[in-house]
């Protein structure tokens, strides 16, 4: 929260703000990192994950000057990025891959260690991982551990399984609202932001017909 207020001086805010596309790489670039340190290394119940992901869409809510009662996949599918939930999904399974690629490390002994003598109902971080796997339908945690996958190979592999999958799942439960019946679900995107937004690009009255 800090970290965002600091921002609206340049200009990360809604009204009379920047363009979302640019507020959009500065929340990459500077809110994100902040808010998720360090916590791809643990496992986070529920309470904790939704706490995190109410801040951040309520502030890319705020960033397209869109009302509080929006849906929330209209939220996403406008800003064209994904639910912090997914971003820190990405960066527990980046991680694994960093643990697997080092056979000579510890922490791949501890991995190995772990999946021989853990539960499926244990709150072990590689546990933790190997449901994410199969959430995903990715190669499970032994097969990445032996093939031990390049970093540039498992990053675009992670990125499309995730992205995939929460694209369909949005596009799911959007299609259930009539809130959302003229919004063109076919081509919504979790990877790029709306044309609208592209559109009203480097002029302020474009973009304030655009909000």
């Amino acid at each position: 929260r800090a970290t965002s207020f600091s921002l609206m001086g340049a200009g990360f805010h809604g009204a009379k703000g920047l363009n979302p596309l640019i507020t959009r790489e500065m929340m990459h670039l500077y809110v994100v990192p902040r808010m998720i340190y360090g916590l791809e290394a643990q496992v986070l119940n529920r309470q904790q994950i939704d706490k995190l992901e109410d801040f951040f869409r309520s502030t890319i809510r705020q960033l397209q000057s869109l009302p509080q009662h929006v849906a929330k996949e209209a939220i996403y599918f406008l800003m064209g990025i994904l639910p912090l939930e997914a971003i820190l999904h990405m960066r527990t399974l980046k991680l694994f891959q960093k643990i697997a690629s080092d056979e000579e490390s510890l922490l791949y002994q501890v991995a190995l260690r772990q999946y021989a003598v853990k539960e499926k109902s244990s709150h072990s971080w590689f546990v933790y991982v190997g449901d994410l796997c199969s959430f995903y339908d990715l190669p499970l945690p032994h097969q990445i551990l032996q093939e031990q996958p390049s970093d540039e190979t498992w990053k675009d592999l992670v990125k499309c399984r995730v992205t995939e999958k929460w694209e369909k799942t949005m596009r799911t439960s959007a299609s259930d609202k009539t809130t959302l019946r003229y919004m063109n679900l076919t081509d919504a995107s979790l990877q790029n932001p709306h044309i609208i937004w592209k559109a009203a690009l480097g002029d302020q009255r474009a973009l304030d017909r655009a909000v």
